[in-house]
């Protein structure tokens, strides 16, 4: 199965009325500018816009994305609930296969993103 599939239905997006490309590319930053919108939903989103674009038009895309998963899976902030623990076990896992595709696949000049994601996934 393709990661992209496996996005879809590890994350029960089938039928959710996803963000436009034309959004995601729009709105670089997931948590940042797409307030209130459930992390659930948000984070694999972008994913799925990593996945089909990958760094060719949007490597900000793709960093500040990582760099988010990587917010969501240590922050202790009362008020945000760590995206990590609102996964189950087989979307921790996606989550993290996303990374090593990522890691394998984009070009990333910021190599601390990739260390940081790792580090907290």
């Amino acid at each position: 199965m393709n990661l992209e599939k496996e996005i879809i239905e590890t994350f029960n997006l089938e039928g959710i009325t996803l963000l436009s490309d034309e959004h995601i590319s729009e709105n670089p930053n997931p948590l940042f500018d797409n307030p209130g919108m459930p992390q659930e939903f948000l984070i694999p989103q972008y994913m799925l816009w990593v996945v089909k674009h990958g760094d060719a038009d949007g490597n900000i895309i793709c960093e500040n994305t990582l760099s988010d998963i990587a917010y969501l899976g240590r922050t202790k902030k009362p008020s945000v609930t760590p995206f990590k623990q609102m996964c189950n076990k087989q979307q921790t896992e996606l989550v993290s296969k996303f990374i090593h595709w990522c890691k394998q696949n984009l070009f990333l000049p910021n190599e601390a993103v990739i260390e940081r994601v790792q580090k907290y996934w």
